[in-house]
C-alpha cells in the first residue's frame, strides 16, 4: 500500500454525519450511529509495513474480540508502522484471531522475529475491524482504534522477494 493508502486506515471515521468533517477523527468513532462503523467495517485490505513488536496477550482477561482468549503463544497485537523506525504510537495495529491462527502454525514471534525493528517490510491482509476496547492505547501504543483483525495473510520480505509466512523453511 502506498504512504496514502496507509494512512486512510488511520482516518476511516475522519468524515462526520451529514458530511461534516469532525476534526479529530477519533471522536467519530464514538458518535451513535455514525456511518463509519458501518462502511469501514469489515473492508479487505493489504498494507505494507514495518513490524514495531510482536506483543503477546498473556495477560489480563482477555479481549472480547478474541472470546477472552489469552495465549501468548497464539495472541498478539503487532503495531504495524508506515516507515522503518517510526514510533510505535503512528502505528496500526494488526491481530491474528486464534481461530485464524489454527491454520497458520508458521505465524509465530520467533519466525516473525526477523522482521521486527528490521529494515524489511512485511505486506499485511485482512480486514478492518473497529475496537474500541483500546482507546486509552491511542497515541501510545498505536494511531487509531481500527485494525486489521483478522490477518488473513502475512508475507515478508526476503532475498528480495515476497514469500508468504506459511512457505517459509
Amino acid at each position: 500500500m502506498q504512504r496514502h493508502q496507509f494512512n486512510v486506515l488511520r482516518a476511516f471515521a475522519a468524515c462526520g454525519r451529514n458530511g461534516v468533517t469532525i476534526k479529530n477523527p477519533l471522536q467519530a468513532l464514538f458518535v451513535t450511529g455514525h456511518p463509519a462503523s458501518k462502511t469501514s467495517h469489515g473492508v479487505p485490505v493489504s498494507v505494507v509495513g514495518y513490524l514495531a513488536a510482536i506483543k503477546p496477550q498473556d495477560h489480563g482477561s482477555g479481549e472480547s474480540t478474541n472470546c477472552p482468549f489469552i495465549n501468548p503463544e497464539e495472541v498478539e497485537h503487532i503495531p504495524l508502522v508506515e516507515k522503518s523506525g517510526d514510533p510505535e504510537s503512528t502505528s496500526i495495529v494488526v491481530e491474528a484471531t486464534p481461530r485464524v491462527r489454527e491454520t497458520h502454525p508458521k505465524w509465530t514471534p520467533q519466525i516473525l522475529a526477523p522482521w521486527v525493528l528490521s529494515a524489511q517490510p512485511v505486506r499485511i491482509s485482512g480486514w478492518t475491524m473497529l475496537d474500541p476496547e483500546h482507546e486509552a492505547h491511542v497515541g501510545r501504543f498505536r494511531s487509531t482504534l481500527w485494525e486489521i483483525h483478522p490477518i488473513t495473510k502475512i508475507k515478508v520480505f526476503k532475498d528480495g522477494q515476497w514469500m508468504d509466512v506459511d512457505h517459509l523453511p
